[in-house]
């Protein structure tokens, strides 16, 4: 004879199972909200934690203060610029090793340059700024290559984090400018479209708020108008309007950086930044989403400057790892051999157009 539970013991045990579900559902929620607020989560690849948690070793041997290297703010808050890298930091950021100097800029301290010294720059977005360490980033390489080549060459890392065209031309005209630079790079694009659909729908402002409300004991020290401007929704299905206004702002801030080189005597290269999902539009059969509509713009336009000798030179590097899709570690940004294959080809193009 089996002996059959009674309906009692069952009902206590479904209940007892259902409080264990809803409290480990609970357990689970709690702590992915504790650490999604209270953390920030990035993913690499195994080698790169590796290259850099080495790297920081050495560094905290150096500094012999675990503290320097412990704090970094890519968004400094600046006048003219918006933000952009707190100068003066030897720190970690991400899986980054930065060491900025009194400009911000991720390079060495620049005095006067010397006879026979040609100096290049290269502002833009992450892209331009990313790099395990400062000798590992694009502008970097590009200045390893020149060397062996029998050039003396100093560079200047002015790479914005989340940074858009309008502030790297505030970046060439206050501060690149009177560092006597010889070649300017603009390595940028996808913040100006990114920005807009997925930050803030105000086009030709970062996406970033930087000039939160600061109260003194001294009344006349508060700010006295509202924060920023209002901010306007991001739009990810942008209308034609404002795709319009957003690629007018972006090319007409490359061009004026290419106007005021030309007048400094400041050769100038206009790049547009690889990006892992582009379709060009002749190999699309469908309509295009906004990101790729915005790059076949762009690489149209650099096109017909570059053939119709427009200030500066252009060039689109828009499906450079087209066939190399891994060097990807989200859908613009790669890690430093990636680095290493964009500088090889800019460093070639600089070479063939004589513009060192």
């Amino acid at each position: 004879m089996v002996n059959h539970p009674s309906k009692a013991k069952v009902r206590r045990r479904r209940v007892f199972y259902a409080i264990l579900i809803v409290f480990n559902v609970t357990l689970v929620a709690l702590s992915y909200h504790y650490v999604t607020n209270n953390f920030s989560i990035l993913i690499h690849r195994k080698h790169a934690r590796a290259v850099f948690a080495e790297d920081l070793a050495n560094l905290r041997l150096e500094t012999g203060n675990a503290e320097e290297v412990a704090h970094f703010d890519p968004r400094k808050p600046h006048p003219y610029i918006g933000y952009k890298s707190q100068p003066l930091s030897l720190s970690s950021f991400g899986y980054y090793q930065v060491e900025t100097n009194s400009l911000g800029h991720r390079s060495p301290e620049l005095g006067r340059k010397e006879t026979g010294v040609k100096r290049i720059a290269i502002v833009g977005g992450s892209v331009a700024f990313q790099g395990a360490n400062n000798d590992t980033t694009i502008i970097a390489k590009i200045a390893q290559l020149a060397e062996k080549d029998g050039h003396r060459v100093e560079y200047i890392n002015a790479g914005i984090i989340s940074g858009i065209s309008d502030q790297e031309l505030a970046v060439f005209v206050h501060d690149l400018l009177d560092l006597d630079v010889d070649l300017l790079i603009a390595l940028n694009g996808v913040n100006d479209i990114i920005h807009i659909l997925y930050y803030n729908g105000r086009v030709g402002w970062p996406p970033f708020r930087w000039d939160p409300p600061v109260h003194h004991e001294n009344p006349q020290l508060d700010q006295q108008v509202p924060s920023y401007y209002p901010p306007i929704p991001p739009e990810p299905m942008i209308s034609e309007e404002k795709m319009r206004a957003v690629l007018s702002n972006y090319l007409g801030n490359v061009s004026k950086m290419a106007a005021i080189a030309e007048a400094f005597d400041v050769k100038f290269l206009g790049v547009l930044q690889p990006i892992r999902d582009f379709v060009a539009e002749e190999n699309s059969g469908q309509a295009l989403d906004p990101l790729s509509v915005f790059y076949n713009e762009v690489v149209q336009r650099f096109s017909s400057w570059d053939e119709t000798k427009h200030a500066g030179n252009y060039i689109s590097l828009a499906d450079f790892f087209a066939n190399k899709r891994e060097r990807f570690i989200d859908p613009m940004h790669f890690e430093d051999e990636g680095n290493q294959e964009v500088a090889d080809h800019l460093y070639r193009v600089i070479k063939t157009r004589r513009l060192l």
